[in-house]
């Protein structure tokens, strides 16, 4: 026990091939040095940062939207940048994925054809590190943790893409509630604390007992009672669906005390339930005081100018992009000019050179079509000096 362990202390101290019943474990510096394992270690740390930042504007987003803040355009160009970054990432990690499966497919081929060579070659070479060949158990190491990244990055790829919905949403409410007349809204955690009802309900509800206990007639059932919580619970809701009525928008030649005092001609629907007098459920005239009027006119001016400001930027922000897109598109269509430019002159030097051949062509056939042309005088030539030297031999001797 005490050798192995020494073993394995010196393994990892010196860092050194071990070989144990035929399976090869290279040493650290040679997995770390391999090609995959560098591409997976960059796709890791560029999938982590993406992740990291769109976290962060996940977060900025979401304060922004809980205080209200008029303009986001700048939380929508860094979402946008956000996803751009995931997608790139995404694609990163399914291109570096298809190449470990090729790979790992490439080496199941390679050792169910050439396992005894490579088997051969291994013990020939067991003690260099510089033949490392990757296993299929790092491959597949390799490709889970890739698996991982991807299904992570896809959650916050889901997640911006929901968060730009919000922010979508949250642009169409400001535009709208200060047209609506609607300057705040009650907080539902103060309602609710605990899980139970928050004294301010419970005060409330002894006010408007006096006011509901009329509920409590409701229907024909004899022999049962209504609590007075319950009978509350009702009326409230009952003024609060009337303050929301009241509080929507109307057409401009409307009045809204035109519109609620039709309410008055539907009583007849309230009579026949029980014993109810609709009389009390009559929707009563908000009157504002100055001060009041004044105060809501000067928060809804405020409102109004900080949406126009916020739409100001945005107009800004599109004027920008539309003017850079056009310098764009009258680059790309210079570069398009002078492409086509060297394209028909390229074209009429190629037409040139073609005739040129073309007329080479003619006159050489013109040369050979006659009967005495230079070849046939060159051959001529060749059998007058071998008759001259055939002769002039037999002459000699």
């Amino acid at each position: 026990m005490r050798d192995h362990s020494a073993l394995l202390c010196d393994l990892f101290d010196r860092s050194i091939p071990y070989l144990s019943r035929c399976d090869s474990f290279a040493h650290l510096n040679a997995l770390r040095a391999h090609a995959f394992f560098q591409a997976f270690d960059v796709a890791t740390r560029t999938a982590e940062n993406a992740m990291n930042a769109s976290r962060l504007s996940v977060v900025a987003a979401l304060h922004a939207m809980k205080a209200l803040l008029p303009d986001v355009s700048d939380l929508e160009s860094a979402l946008l940048f956000r996803e751009a970054e995931l997608l790139s990432a995404s694609n990163a990690i399914k291109d570096l994925l298809a190449t470990m499966k090729e790979a790992g497919d490439k080496m199941k081929d390679l050792t169910g054809t050439w396992g005894a060579l490579l088997s051969a070659a291994k013990r020939k070479h067991k003690g260099s590190s510089s033949c490392f060949e990757p296993s299929q158990q790092f491959l597949e190491h390799l490709e889970t943790g890739l698996d991982v990244l991807a299904v992570g990055v896809g959650r916050w790829r889901l997640k911006i893409g929901l968060c730009k919905e919000e922010l979508a949403l949250y642009k169409q409410e400001m535009f709208a509630f200060p047209r609506a007349g609607i300057l705040s809204c009650p907080s539902i955690e103060d309602r609710y604390v605990g899980g139970g009802p928050s004294p301010a309900f419970d005060k409330v509800a002894e006010a408007e007992g006096a006011e509901a206990l009329s509920l409590a007639q409701l229907g024909d059932h004899k022999g049962r009672k209504v609590t007075k919580v319950v009978a509350s619970v009702v009326g409230r809701a009952i003024k609060e669906a009337v303050r929301t009525v009241a509080a929507a928008p109307v057409p401009a030649k409307k009045d809204i005390s035109l519109l609620l005092s039709k309410s008055k001609s539907n009583e007849g629907v309230l009579s026949g339930v029980g014993r109810v007098t609709p009389s009390k459920f009559t929707v009563p005239d908000f009157n504002y005081t100055a001060e009041e009027e004044k105060k809501l006119n000067e928060a809804n001016q405020m409102l109004m100018y900080e949406q126009q400001q916020a739409v100001a930027n945005d107009a800004k922000a599109v004027e920008v992009s539309v003017r850079e897109l056009s310098q764009l598109t009258s680059i790309m269509s210079e570069r398009l000019v002078q492409q086509n430019e060297q394209f028909s002159i390229l074209l009429k030097n190629t037409e040139v050179a073609h005739s040129n051949i073309q007329k080479g062509v003619g006159e050489v056939n013109k040369t050979l079509s006659h009967f005495w042309n230079s070849t046939r005088q060159l051959i001529a030539c060749l059998w007058i000096s071998i008759i001259v030297l055939l002769v002039s031999n037999w002459v000699i001797r």
